[in-house]
């Protein structure tokens, strides 16, 4: 198979370097080429019964062309013949019906093929539409759907009709009189049209029973007693498909009643319709024969089928062990796309996987919800937790069905009317919620809640805590944060909440999805100040505040006696003008000292009884107040400043060429500043 696939590779190669400089049609036409050739392949080696070969060639030609409609086809028909999940095989052969492109096959072939898994999955009214669309397919197969169509809408006149015409169209297709005797069975007329319909189909019995050897067991409830005795005998010799055999064998005398109830464990064992299971059940007599089905059922472990809403598809699957259920399935539209899985301890449900929502439910006590987890990959994961039997969903009522004495069957009745829970309900419940961030595997945020109201939020990355926060009547007032990952927390963020503030979305998105993951949150959550602690003495040295107008202050406290000693102010004004301040205290002199910046660009400063002007250092962000010195030394104020990260960090430089002054550097944003102090102002 990779040396086919590597030919294809090449002549398409080929084929885009031959018409490289062509126009795109001509690439098109090669691509369109290579799938074509891909049909072929892929029918020789459909036809050689390689399927999985002609499945590889389908999936290569789909790569290069998608609209072949014999593509698609055979790539449904492919997945039906390796038993696929249903809805893959509806979903291709609707592609094929689409495209309406055929090279070999032909659309009919494909309408057959849709409507008979569209009866798989009980939509019958898609069947017929699909059948007797124009041209109207008129051959066995056609025929043969819409007969079992007719019978699941409870059409009887228009199933018979067709069977009726079916013995003379399609003589040697033993499925419609099985069909027939199936469905009949119970619902007998003494009609003549009826009577004369049975009897002409049991005439032509011999003709059918080699193909299908189950219309024996069919046909013997519409016969004699000698004449079923003697179908039931002949098909005893065959290999006994049907589980209905059991009960038609215990009626005509050919099983005990013990011997019935073996077979029928015997064969429920790899799985059964549930109304012959019951129906068997239904006819016992003898109380040993309780005790014994008893006895049985105590080891069962088996299946249980189920059509739960009748329309003739097997929707609801129990699985037994030791005769309690361990594993209910749901599958509403028999698709094989499962809507959801419960999962038992000695039948009692302990887990819930929803397929169709995409998480997990785990029960207390059940049907009360003890916990819940997400799974879909394109969403955050979220993990909850609910007050003891404040959240219930009863996906099943658990019926007990006396067997004998105080022996009961334990059977799980699907509960239609219930309603799996959103996310808004459960967390209206929750104790404890648990987001799990998607743009990082490692976070997660643990929130507390009580009434229905966040108390604390805890942030982990990799299992290891770096944030705490603190909510007030479910509104975050504050978040402690260990920004440097050594276990102390330095640093505290403050919040506030305005839901008229209009912010910008993206920076909004950004905020929300740190505090808070995907937990619903209302609108107008912003950051008002941050704090930190630098040296973690417990007293802060660092304050920035935010303000809904854009207003920005940054402040150090560098002695740590509760004043600010350096102040950064910037303020965005009408036309995106940036007013920017700084204020310091000089701590030399504990003057007071206000710069001035015009869009960026410091341009004077400011002191209680005069002004000096501001100097850029050239090639370097380093600002003289006032008078200037030699570059070597704002290059050396500019390096130690650049040492740290510490905003608001000050040091003196001291040389022996600066004429009897010292120079006060402070590092401000990304801005570098110097003034030259007199030596006799040094205190």
């Amino acid at each position: 198979m990779k040396k086919n696939r590597a030919a294809l590779f090449l002549l398409s190669l080929f084929s885009f370097l031959f018409l490289g400089a062509q126009e795109s049609d001509y690439l098109q036409q090669a691509n369109f080429q290579t799938a074509t050739r891909c049909v072929e392949l892929a029918r020789d080696q459909l036809v050689a019964g390689n399927y999985i070969d002609a499945f590889d060639f389908v999936e290569v030609g789909l790569f290069y062309d998608e609209s072949i409609s014999d593509l698609w086809y055979l790539h449904a028909l492919l997945l039906e013949y390796q038993n696929k999940e249903i809805f893959k095989i509806i979903d291709s052969v609707e592609k094929a019906l689409e495209k309406k492109s055929w090279l070999y096959y032909t659309p009919e072939a494909a309408r057959i093929l849709y409507a008979k898994y569209a009866l798989a999955t009980g939509d019958m009214h898609a069947a017929l539409k699909i059948l007797d669309e124009k041209p109207a397919l008129i051959q066995s197969d056609a025929e043969y759907l819409r007969c079992l169509a007719s019978y699941r809408l409870q059409d009887r006149e228009k199933a018979r009709e067709i069977i009726s015409n079916a013995r003379r169209l399609f003589p040697n297709d033993a499925r419609f009189p099985l069909l027939f005797f199936q469905n009949e069975r119970l619902m007998q007329s003494n009609e003549e049209a009826f009577q004369a319909l049975s009897t002409s189909l049991l005439a032509m019995l011999e003709k059918w029973k080699t193909r299908e050897p189950d219309i024996l067991v069919y046909a013997s409830f519409f016969v004699d007693e000698d004449s079923a005795v003697r179908y039931l005998k002949e098909y005893r010799l065959t290999e006994k498909k049907d589980p209905l055999y059991i009960l038609a064998f215990l009626e005509h005398g050919l099983y005990t009643e013990e011997q019935a109830i073996q077979a029928l464990f015997q064969i429920a064992d790899r799985g059964i319709a549930a109304p012959v299971f019951f129906e068997l059940l239904s006819v016992l007599q003898a109380p040993q024969s309780f005790a014994f089905f008893a006895e049985n059922l105590e080891d069962f472990s088996g299946r249980l089928d189920f059509d739960s809403n009748r329309d003739g598809a097997d929707d609801f699957f129990v699985y037994y062990k030791y005769g309690r259920p361990s594993t209910i399935v749901y599958d509403k539209n028999a698709d094989d796309a499962l809507n959801w899985i419960i999962e038992c301890d000695y039948g009692l449900a302990e887990k819930c996987i929803d397929y169709e929502k995409s998480y997990e439910v785990y029960f207390g006590r059940y049907p009360f919800v003890d916990s819940f987890s997400s799974f879909a990959l394109e969403e955050e994961r979220m993990e909850m937790r609910f007050v003891d039997a404040s959240v219930t969903w009863e996906a099943y009522e658990l019926e007990l069905i006396p067997i004998f004495e105080n022996k009961v069957f334990y059977l799980p009745v699907l509960n239609r009317d219930s309603q799996a829970f959103d996310l808004r309900t459960m967390q209206a419940f929750a104790n404890e919620i648990v987001i799990y961030p998607k743009e990082n595997e490692h976070k997660k945020i643990r929130f507390s809640l009580q009434n229905n109201r966040i108390k604390t939020a805890l942030y982990t990355l990799k299992d290891k805590p770096y944030a705490y926060g603190f909510f007030e009547n479910g509104l975050l007032q504050f978040r402690n944060v260990d920004r440097d990952g050594n276990g102390s927390y330095e640093t505290t963020e403050f919040y506030a909440f305005d839901p008229e503030l209009k912010s910008e979305k993206n920076k909004e998105a950004n905020l929300y999805t740190e505090l808070f993951g995907s937990f619903e949150m209302p609108e107008g959550y912003y950051l008002s100040e941050v704090r930190i602690d630098t040296n973690e003495n417990g007293i802060p040295d660092f304050r920035e505040s935010y303000f809904p107008d854009g207003r920005q202050i940054t402040a150090w406290d560098e002695n740590e006696n509760g004043s600010w000693d350096l102040v950064y102010e910037k303020n965005m004004q009408a036309g995106d003008f940036l007013e920017e301040k700084v204020f310091f205290i000089n701590p030399l002199n504990n003057e007071e000292v206000e710069i001035v910046l015009e869009n960026g660009i410091p341009t004077i400063a400011r002191y209680a009884d005069r002004t000096k002007k501001i100097l850029k250092e050239k090639d370097l962000p380093f600002y003289w107040l006032g008078e200037s010195s030699y570059t070597r030394h704002a290059l050396k104020a500019y390096t130690e400043l650049a040492k740290t990260d510490i905003q608001g960090m000050r040091i003196l430089i001291d040389d022996h060429d600066m004429r009897g002054f010292r120079m006060l550097a402070i590092k401000i944003d990304t801005f570098y500043f110097g003034e030259l102090i007199e030596d006799e102002t040094i205190y």
